[in-house]
């Protein structure tokens, strides 16, 4: 598979079929302002106590997914205030440059929506990793 202009996903389990599909939330409140979309990323290699979510810790699981897939899904919700990416570690090496070329197509796509990240220490938006 050829994974230029692909970004790795975690898995998730569809509320309505049972069936695992790519981690893309739509329409939460709850991960920044607005109505936002989630990205939720694979790799991480913090092992933060008590993560919410270890199983998009190891860089290789998961599942990759179009930036093309993403700004449809992303397109399709006309309420969306903006995209805040989770996961795992956004910022992760092996998700770093993905990540990247995602934003640069979100802003270049949809100027008017924000773009925020999880912070892994305190679960503020828009922090970097720092210790």
């Amino acid at each position: 598979m050829d994974n230029e202009n692909m970004i790795r996903l975690a898995w998730t389990i569809d509320e309505n079929t049972n069936e695992k599909v790519p981690a893309i939330t739509t329409d939460t409140f709850s991960n920044g302002p607005g109505v936002r979309a989630v990205v939720w990323t694979q790799g991480c290699i913090h092992n933060c106590k008590g993560c919410h979510n270890p199983e998009t810790h190891d860089p290789l699981g998961g599942t990759y997914v179009s930036i093309d897939d993403i700004v449809t899904t992303i397109k399709s919700n006309k309420l969306l205030t903006g995209v805040t990416f989770s996961g795992g570690d956004p910022l992760h090496p092996a998700n770093e440059l993905d990540v990247k070329n995602l934003c640069a197509e979100i802003k270049e796509k949809f100027p008017n929506k924000t773009i925020w990240k999880l912070d892994r220490k305190s679960t503020r938006l828009n922090s970097s990793h720092t210790d």
